[in-house]
């Protein structure tokens, strides 16, 4: 039983490293989740401010940037996935795949991040539909709007980053 469980732990697992459609979005998805599981340390911490007894302002913190991290988790992860699925097929030297991903990446961002936009900015009708009351809701969409430039800038920087590392020109970060 012993020799059977050292071989298994010794064959590589097969992975499937053919290039899909599909693949790529369980890909994203799967990084999307990481980037919800890093709400909950946020909202946890600002759970912890309660103590200093100003709610509204834990609340509104709090709150905005659990909203802010839901409405873009979408968008990174398409743009995670492309930086490892790139770096895979420039890596292999298949130029194909490399360009059908760019063109898919962009896609798929493009509608997220315009999905993500019209969430912040549509974002005091939406508390209002979910019974969140006025100042907190006034509060946090005013934050939201005040880093929506911010919040694109760093997407597009995101998947800047990921063109130029696949691309391996990484001396721009020297």
């Amino acid at each position: 039983m012993e020799t059977l469980d050292v071989e298994m732990l010794a064959k590589p697992k097969p992975t499937n490293t053919k290039y899909s459609y599909r693949n790529f979005l369980i890909f994203s998805l799967q990084i999307s989740s990481l980037y919800f599981i890093d709400l909950i340390p946020v909202s946890y911490s600002f759970f912890l401010l309660k103590s200093k007894n100003d709610n509204l302002v834990t609340a509104t913190f709090g709150f905005s940037l659990t909203y802010q991290n839901f409405c873009f988790v979408f968008v990174y992860g398409f743009m995670e996935a492309f930086g490892v699925f790139a770096s895979r097929y420039i890596g292999a030297k298949n130029y194909t795949n490399y360009s059908i991903l760019v063109y898919q990446t962009l896609m798929l961002s493009g509608i997220s991040l315009a999905l993500s936009v019209s969430l912040v900015l549509y974002s005091n009708e939406i508390q209002a539909a979910l019974g969140i009351d006025s100042r907190l809701a006034s509060n946090v969409s005013w934050f939201l709007h005040a880093n929506l430039a911010e919040r694109i800038f760093d997407c597009v920087n995101v998947l800047g980053r990921h063109i130029l590392i696949s691309q391996e020109i990484t001396s721009v970060f020297m």
